[in-house]
């Protein structure tokens, strides 16, 4: 350890608290650009356990090739592992209830399988010879055939062929019987030893259900697939392109290839836009960091050679180079990165380990959503990566490299006779320090003072009020945030009022449906309505008079959704009643309607309620709310579309007739174009089935569980009863069923048993419960890691202050001691201070507010796009930054203060500044 080195250690144990609040700012620096770090690489590899789960881990698939083509690429040196699913044929299917998939895809599993496909077994295990196989679980869910583990079945065997004698395989969809025969080859019986569950194979869309036997040695050659797995994954798109594969002769589909593009993604093989998203992320947080280390750190630094000056002055003068004091200042750094660096990397990690434990619970559902199923659930995990970890600890040395080298450059510049006799420490002009008489009226010599040595050591401040400023911005823009959010979601949460829902086209058994479902154990409430499958195209014929101006003319620049008639040049022509084509019809349980009428206390006789709202999206991106009518009229025309003459269709134009009454445009479409000289004038009457509807009341509130159907327009709410009456022949409906429960969760879990035993899609049932637990917990998340972010800014930023003040108060010892030998008593001392931490806390303040309702603004601005907000400030927050502001400041000026007063002043006046 040469001179140099020596100086730099001593004088760190002489500066104990500085060094040591410059440590804290290193710990928490680096703390927090680990948790950035680690965050990234946690959150990949959960999308990358995600994909696993969900795709398998393989690199590269080729599929419709011959078993030839198949060993030719698994034996090639790239591949370290692979898969083929042998072509073996298809069976017919007995009792399907699924038209479209009439058939069993036999197929047989060679290699790695188990390893590298998603194969999760519901029952029993995987075949370990040709003589077993396994079924998809869809089989008894989508096709309605059930078979058990260990049964034995006799399947007849054969292929998919057309009229040319081409063969269809899993590629080619189901055509039907005419175009597609079913070639039988034999029979075969298969000891059925699993049900299993794979995510990989769509059985949507596919002829066959997908049932797996081991594959065997010889036999007719129908080709297959084989998925890769490579030895380097980079390279998988050069191994897909230098395959040249064939089509097999007497097939229809022609070879594939494909990649796992988000497994390769995630294992960090190839590059995609949830990585620039993640990456960019990171960068800005990353940035965000490095911006208050370095006001904190660098701060520190500056303060420890401005005190130096006089040191490195006299050390320059005999002989030490800016070199050498450069270096000093560097391995001044190095040392207390030293002993900041590593423990910031465990406390990152140690604190992202925690937060990441709580947070997965709080996830768990939303995390897993789309893949309970298969296997167990999956959590959100600390991933600390050999990469996260590293990037982490070289960005915060390179901070606080950047921290000392600029205040020591800029020290350094001046020369060494310039330096020892301080002749450039202030510099003003006495105007530049004049202050008001006011000042001194109001404070009196204490408050001059105070006013005159701020204005003197703006620079020594500045980073004082700038960390105040950043913490201000943050803390309130971040409360800002999460403030507006809440408000978002708690608006959307109570505007829902059920908490399942199941839709159902109606059937003669629908309503038993309902009852089956309604006694499901936790239901509270239940109801239902019917929709109609034409609603979009449902009208309303209104007096002109009764529609807002927002509705005809637009909001904020915008068109108005109003179609109103105009003449053959397009001009609008005034009409006395207008088409409104913002119509919904809804028919409510009978009960329920009776229960809305008593609410809502309307009286007299009357044919529905009705509720008036729509929503609409402004080319800006703002989100508005208005009325179609100033007031609802009394009555109301409803028109539901008749069926036009064969190839015609509604072009949405109306014209007022000769008799004053509206018509409508149609045209006739043989293609995608309107047939010349085609277009006819019908009026409305001739077009749509009308029906006049009596309006009862206007209600504030949609009725149970029917809060989906606002924000479209005017909605007429009538009881089952009407339908009869109202409602034309040969319209569809669909019901849809409405249900609370005390475990929503519970009782959508067995309702989805109801629908499968009663052939019904369990993907028509809606768990509302289940995401307004989700968003709750999302924003509890948001919540955890905003907050989290600012509280460690801001103690940055606390330190900043806390060691700014304290060093600056300390370094002016001299000058207390001089005001203290002329009289000034301690209440003039303190009164003194606190002018001063009051001009501190005021200008931080003041710029802090100013850009936070900026921020605040803009935060507003991106998230109206998607809902409807007004803009506020959430005081609370301001109220808290204030407090908080003044807080730290008198807290470290009485701390400074008090080792001051400790002091001798005739000792103090004889000591010179080192």
């Amino acid at each position: 350890m040469n001179v140099f080195h020596k100086f730099a250690i001593k004088s760190l144990k002489l500066n104990r608290t500085r060094t040591i609040v410059t440590i804290i700012g290193i710990i928490l620096s680096t703390a927090m650009l680990t948790a950035v770090t680690t965050t990234v690489s946690s959150v990949q590899q959960f999308l990358l356990e995600v994909t696993e789960k969900q795709n398998g881990c393989w690199h590269g698939v080729v599929s419709n090739i011959s078993m030839k083509q198949i060993d030719e690429i698994s034996k090639k040196k790239e591949v370290e592992k692979q898969v083929s699913i042998q072509n073996i044929g298809y069976a017919k299917l007995p009792h399907s209830k699924n038209e479209t998939s009439p058939y069993l895809y036999i197929g047989g599993l060679n290699g790695d399988y188990e390893t590298l496909l998603p194969f999760y077994m519901k029952e029993g295990r995987m075949p370990k010879n040709e003589n077993e196989i396994i079924l998809p679980a869809s089989l008894e869910t989508n096709a309605g055939v059930s078979y058990q583990v260990g049964d034995v079945i006799s399947l007849p065997k054969g292929l998919r062929v057309l009229k040319n004698k081409n063969q269809l395989w899993e590629d080619d969809s189901y055509l039907n019987e005419d175009d597609e025969t079913f070639v039988e080859s034999g029979k075969t019986a298969y000891h059925v030893v699993g049900i299993y569950l794979n995510p990989l194979y769509d059985q949507s869309m596919s002829a066959g259900y997908y049932v797996f036997t081991k594959a065997a040695n010889g036999g007719p050659d129908y080709g297959g697939s084989v998925y890769v797995s490579l030895k380097d994954g980079r390279k998988t798109a050069d191994f897909l392109k230098q395959i040249k594969p064939q089509k097999m002769k007497g097939t229809v589909a022609d070879p594939l290839k494909d990649t796992n593009r988000m497994y390769l993604i995630y294992s960090g093989n190839a590059s995609g836009s949830v990585f620039r998203v993640l990456g960019g992320l990171m960068g800005i947080l990353i940035a965000i960091i490095m911006f208050g280390s370095i006001a904190l750190i660098g701060n520190s630094f500056s303060i420890s050679v401005n005190e130096r000056k006089r040191q490195y002055g006299l050390l320059s003068s005999i002989g030490a180079t800016r070199k050498q004091l450069r270096r000093n200042v560097l391995y001044e750094a190095s040392v207390l990165s030293a002993i900041g660096i590593p423990i910031g990397v465990l406390a990152g990690i140690g604190g992202m380990s925690v937060t990441f434990y709580f947070v997965s619970d709080l996830m768990s559902n939303m995390l897993n959503q789309g893949i309970e199923e298969y296997g167990e659930a999956l959590r959100l995990h600390m991933s600390a990566a050999g990469w996260a970890v590293l990037l982490a600890a070289l960005i915060g040395f390179f901070t606080v490299l950047i921290s000392a080298y600029l205040p020591a450059r800029k020290a350094l510049r001046t020369s060494a006779i310039e330096v020892i006799r301080q002749s450039q420490d202030i510099k003003i002009r006495a105007n530049k320090v004049k202050t008001w008489k006011l000042t001194g009226k109001l404070f009196g010599l204490e408050g001059t003072l105070a006013s005159k040595n701020f204005k003197r050591n703006r620079k020594k401040y500045r980073a004082t009020v700038f960390s105040l400023f950043v913490s201000v911005v943050l803390f309130i823009s971040a409360t800002s945030f999460c403030d507006y959010m809440s408000t978002a979601i708690n608006t959307m949460i109570s505007t829902v009022s059920c908490d399942i829902r199941v839709g159902d086209d109606l059937t003669d058994d629908s309503k038993a449906l309902y009852d089956k479902l309604r006694v499901t154990k936790g239901v509270t409430k239940s109801s239902y309505y019917f929709n109609l499958s034409t609603e979009s195209s449902i009208s309303a014929v209104v007096p002109d008079s009764s529609i807002s101006e927002e509705y005809r003319n637009g909001v904020d620049g915008e068109g108005g959704q109003l179609n109103e008639p105009v003449d053959e040049k397009g001009n609008v022509v005034k009409s006395k009643t207008q088409l409104v084509d913002n119509l919904t019809v809804v028919f409510m349980e009978n009960q329920a309607f009776d229960e809305c009428v008593k609410q809502n206390r309307a009286n007299g006789k009357f044919d529905a309620l009705a509720y008036d709202t729509m929503s609409n999206q402004t080319r800006d991106g703002k989100m508005y709310q208005y009325s179609l009518f100033d007031k609802i009229p009394d009555e109301v025309e409803v028109c539901f579309p008749k069926k036009l003459p064969k190839h015609y269709e509604d072009v949405y134009e109306r014209r007022v007739g000769k008799n004053g009454e509206l018509e409508c445009r149609m045209e006739k479409y043989l293609n995608e174009e309107a047939e010349p000289n085609s277009e006819r004038f019908v009026p409305y009457k001739e077009f749509y089935n009308t029906r006049k509807i009596t309006i009862g009341k206007t209600l504030d509130k949609a009725p149970f569980g029917m809060e989906n159907k606002l924000g479209y327009g005017l909605v007429l709410f009538m009881p089952e009863r009407a339908i009869a009456k109202i409602c034309p022949a040969g319209i569809e409906k669909l019901m849809v069923m409405l249900y609370n429960s005390d475990n929503p969760t519970e009782t959508s879990e067995k309702m989805c048993q109801v629908l499968e035993n009663n052939d019904r899609s369990t993907g028509n049932l809606y768990n509302y419960a289940r995401e307004i637990q989700d968003v709750r917990a999302m924003m509890l998340v948001i919540k955890i890691f905003s907050y989290g972010f600012i509280i460690l800014i801001s103690l940055i930023s606390i330190a900043n202050v806390f060691n700014t003040i304290s060093t600056n108060i300390l370094l002016r010892r001299r000058e207390f001691a001089v005001l203290r030998s002329v009289g000034m008593t301690r209440h003039g001392f303190y009164k003194m201070m606190n002018l001063e931490c009051i001009l501190y806390g005021c200008k931080g303040l003041f710029f802090g507010l100013i850009a936070s309702v900026g921020v605040t603004y803009l935060i507003y601005l991106s998230l109206r796009n998607q809902m409807i907000l007004d803009f506020y400030i959430p005081w609370y927050s301001v109220v808290i930054a204030v407090f908080s502001v003044f807080f730290v400041i008198f807290c470290t000026m009485l701390y400074a203060m008090k080792k001051i007063q400790k002091d001798n002043v005739a000792e103090t006046l004889k000591s010179d500044v080192f």
